[in-house]
């Protein structure tokens, strides 16, 4: 790749995920055989490592707990070429069971854990996450921040804003059931974005019941206040991106569909990686993020493959 100038932080969660593959659907109140694996994840630590894999400059923040698992994601972290910067913090380590059926698809049992503590992070920690001398920093924020504190996602920016960083910045979007409050904090939080990302289910949730019909337009979200680009994740249809200038649209690469587990993490890293490159690139953007996307289904696991298989 490119040489690249931007530093990433990521800011988010870290999980331990335990992965259940099975070769056949779900029986419930069955004894099923499964192939059981262990596994980095957390919607930023998988986009962090993903970003390390495309040898990318990245910071992770995130929270952990004193235990032998806490231990572990930084070792693990550090090893896909990650910086984590995990402040230990009361409760466990955050953990999630994964079962993936014949097909691909995952079902998953999420205990956050430790996670739940990063609205307790200072403002002098934001900052330590981006060296004096980084180049063009880019903060990428996870969706899951807005359930841990739905201002929390305003906050950082506005942290680093208000000490006269300059950064790009992108949010993508989590599976959550949006209340009011998270729709607000959104709303609060758009004008300060250059890329929000998620898929039409996530978006239109975080939309106004009148607006989230059309959760897909532009002009939607620019007249709440966005003026960046909006990415929208169409799964095995591949993805959009639209902003003022226009609107591209990208199929996503045929693979053999493994494990859907973390390809939208992937897709945001490579989006990202190449989108700090050319913003006007939109189509190149995309067709990164889809490859990204296309070598994390076609293996279990929501973490990228070793740094030999690049």
């Amino acid at each position: 790749m490119t040489a690249h100038h931007t530093q990433f932080v990521v800011v988010g969660d870290v999980m331990v995920d335990t992965f259940a593959h099975i070769n056949s659907a779900i029986a419930t109140g069955a004894d099923q055989s499964a192939i059981v694996s262990r596994h980095i994840g957390g919607q930023a630590a998988n986009t962090a490592s993903w970003l390390a894999w495309m040898q990318m400059p990245v910071v992770l923040v995130a929270t952990r707990g004193d235990d032998s698992d806490g231990a572990w994601v930084v070792g693990d972290l550090i090893s896909h070429g990650v910086d984590p910067i995990l402040p230990v913090v009361e409760g466990r380590t955050g953990n999630c069971v994964v079962v993936v059926d014949a097909e691909g698809a995952r079902t998953m049992f999420t205990d956050p854990g430790a996670n739940a503590r990063i609205k307790d992070l200072t403002t002098d920690l934001w900052l330590s996450a981006i060296p004096h001398d980084a180049p063009r920093p880019h903060v990428h924020l996870s969706g899951y921040l807005f359930d841990r504190d739905p201002l929390l996602a305003h906050t950082i920016i506005d942290s680093l804003a208000g000490h006269g960083v300059s950064i790009t910045t992108s949010v993508d979007s989590a599976a959550l059931v949006p209340t009011a409050h998270h729709r607000d904090a959104l709303a609060a939080t758009l004008s300060q974005l250059d890329i929000l990302m998620g898929t039409l289910d996530e978006l239109a949730g975080l939309l106004s019941p009148e607006h989230s019909a059309h959760a897909l337009s532009f002009e939607t979200w620019h007249g709440l206040g966005f003026s960046g680009t909006l990415v929208v994740k169409h799964g095995p249809a591949g993805a959009s991106a639209a902003n003022q200038y226009g609107h591209r649209q990208s199929p996503s690469r045929a693979t053999h569909v493994v494990d859907t587990t973390g390809a939208g993490d992937a897709f945001a890293a490579g989006f990202l990686a190449a989108w700090t490159l050319d913003q006007e690139d939109l189509a190149s953007a995309l067709a990164s993020g889809n490859e990204a996307a296309a070598v994390a289904v076609a293996r279990i696991g929501a973490g990228p493959p070793p740094a030999e298989g690049r």
